[in-house]
This record gives structure tokens, C-alpha cells and sequence, in this order.
């Protein structure tokens, strides 16, 4: 009788300093900084920062950055590059070194003054427990403005990741947002994004995003 008094004296002591589990959903803030240096009219090369802080997460939930080369043919643009970034457990707080290296197609198009796009990226996630591979489809609708100030465009987009090692769709994000030029080389994206995925806790995520685009020539 004492032991199993003293065992449930322990459970009870021991519950507060347990990891409480991961929140269903979430409130996040993402920022992007991305660099074109362009090389010629058909090569340029791209740099970038990521960070994400989460309201109910060990922060921040993300940082990172890596390069790409951008290679154009027509409305054709081949890409690839590498990416490092330091990913955080919702639940522990623990950190995960994840190496990126990935490949994309993109194609373009107008219809009238709506400029479409689709957009495939392959990408191995090294560091995350079996380094899984993935698909990445985007289709990207943008508006340009002209005449409103600082504001250039509004687009939307949504992207639907494939999980290649489970065999199964398994995120989706949606996304709306608006373009501002500030200046000839620079640039900001802002907008908010829905991100649903079946299998990361949490499963949802509403996000406010800026991301600053500066180009040099």
C-alpha cells in the first residue's frame, strides 16, 4: 500500500515538468528576405533568409537560408539549389538541422492582364527521420496594378505537397496577398496563408507573411 502511495505521489509530481502536446493550431508570423543577382537575361542567382515564430510554439519554429540558380528558356524557368535551415519540435522545443537540396520547373502565361503560373519542385529533406522525399505543385495567379502608388499587384496561389515516401497528398497552403514596389530594386510581398498538413502538429496554421525582394544589376 505505501509503495503504491509513493508511486502515485511520483505520477503526480511528475505531470506538471511532462511536454504538453502540440496545440491543433496555430498563429504564425513568417519573413522572407530574397536576393537576385542576375548573370545574364537567361541565368540569375537567388539568395535567401527564412525565419518563423509561432504564438503557442518554441520560437523561432524555423530559420534558415540557402541560394539557387535560375536558368530561363521562353516562359520556361529551370531552377535548383540547396537549402539549410534549423526546424524546431512543436512539443519538446528541440532543434533539427535539415539540408535541403532541390530541383524545379516552372512555366508561365497571360491571359489578359492575369499572369499565371505552375510551378513542380522536387525536394530530399536530409536530417528529417528517413530523409523523405517530396513533390511541390504551385499554381500562382497574380494581378498587375498600376496607378495605386506603391501598390503593383495582388495574387493568390495554392500548393499541394506530395509525400513520396507515405504515398500520399499531405499539405496544402493557400495564399492571398498584395505586391509593393517601394523602390526600382525593391520590393514586398505581404499576405496571408493556409496551411492545412495531415500529418504535422499543428495540423493548421494561419499566417501573416512579409517577404522583401531585392534585386541588384
Amino acid at each position: 500500500m505505501r509503495r503504491a502511495v509513493w508511486a502515485a505521489l511520483a505520477l503526480i509530481a511528475a505531470a506538471p515538468c511532462q511536454a504538453a502536446p502540440p496545440p491543433k493550431t496555430d498563429a504564425q508570423l513568417w519573413s522572407e528576405v530574397d536576393l537576385t543577382i542576375p548573370a545574364s537575361q537567361a541565368v540569375s542567382a537567388n539568395f535567401l533568409a527564412v525565419s518563423r515564430y509561432g504564438a503557442t510554439l518554441p520560437n523561432p519554429t524555423l530559420a534558415g537560408g540557402g541560394g539557387m540558380l535560375d536558368w530561363r528558356l521562353g516562359g520556361w524557368v529551370l531552377a535548383a539549389g540547396d537549402l539549410a535551415v534549423d526546424a524546431r519540435e512543436a512539443g519538446s522545443g528541440k532543434s533539427l538541422g535539415v539540408n535541403v537540396p532541390l530541383a524545379a520547373v516552372s512555366y508561365g502565361w497571360t491571359i489578359g492582364g492575369l499572369a499565371l503560373s505552375e510551378r513542380a519542385r522536387f525536394e530530399n529533406l536530409l536530417g528529417v527521420p528517413g530523409d523523405p522525399w517530396r513533390l511541390r505543385n504551385r499554381v500562382l495567379a497574380e494581378h498587375k496594378i498600376s496607378g495605386l502608388g506603391v501598390l503593383r499587384s495582388v495574387f493568390a496561389s495554392d500548393e499541394v505537397f506530395y509525400d513520396l515516401g507515405r504515398d500520399q497528398w499531405s499539405r496544402n497552403r493557400a495564399q492571398l496577398g498584395v505586391g509593393l514596389t517601394l523602390a526600382r530594386q525593391v520590393a514586398f510581398d505581404i499576405y496571408y496563408m493556409r496551411q492545412d498538413d495531415r500529418f504535422s502538429r499543428p495540423g493548421g496554421l494561419n499566417i501573416a507573411g512579409l517577404t522583401l525582394k531585392l534585386e541588384v544589376k
